[in-house]
C-alpha cells in the first residue's frame, strides 16, 4: 500500500489506482475529502467496517471520520449497525448508483428549467434533447 495524495486535501491508502478514481467521482458529486473517502473504502471493500478500521484504511483520525460518516449516514449513504458496543459501517451494493441517479435527476431538472426559460429556440432544442437522453438513462438506472 502506498499513500497518494490529490485534490489538494485528501489522502488515503490504497492498494489500487481504481480507488483514486472512486474518490474523485464522489468528489465530484459533491462530497467532502474525507466522506468521500470513507465511502469509498465501504463500497470498496463491501463488508462492514469500524471507525478504527476505516480510519486506518484512510489514514483519518476517527474524531474527523465521525462527523462526516453522521452526515453520510443522514443522508442514506452509509448505515450503522452495533455489535456489542462497536458500531460497525457499511453500504447497499447500490449506493453509488442511487447518488449518480440523484445528480442525473437533478441535471435534467436544471437543464428543464433552462430549456423552458431561454428565448433562443435553438438552445432550447438542444437542451430539450439532453433532457431527453437523461430520462432514458435515469429510467434505465431505476429498473
Amino acid at each position: 500500500m502506498r499513500v497518494l495524495k490529490f485534490a489538494n486535501l485528501v489522502t488515503i491508502r490504497m492498494g489500487e489506482e481504481g480507488m483514486r478514481s472512486l474518490v474523485d467521482l464522489l468528489m465530484f458529486l459533491g462530497l467532502p475529502g474525507v466522506a468521500a473517502s470513507a465511502l469509498a473504502v465501504l463500497i470498496k471493500e463491501s463488508i462492514p467496517l469500524s471507525l478504527n478500521e476505516l480510519s486506518q484504511k484512510t489514514g483519518y483520525a476517527k474524531s474527523h471520520l465521525c462527523t462526516h460518516l453522521k452526515h453520510l449516514a443522514f443522508n442514506g449513504l452509509v448505515k450503522v449497525k452495533k455489535v456489542g458496543r462497536k458500531k460497525l459501517f457499511y453500504t447497499d451494493g447500490d449506493t453509488l448508483a442511487r447518488l449518480i441517479l440523484k445528480h442525473l435527476s437533478e441535471l435534467k431538472s436544471r437543464i428543464d428549467f433552462a430549456a423552458s426559460e431561454t428565448n433562443n429556440s435553438e438552445l432550447s432544442n438542444i437542451l430539450l434533447s439532453y433532457s431527453r437522453r437523461l430520462h432514458e438513462v435515469i429510467y434505465l438506472g431505476k429498473t
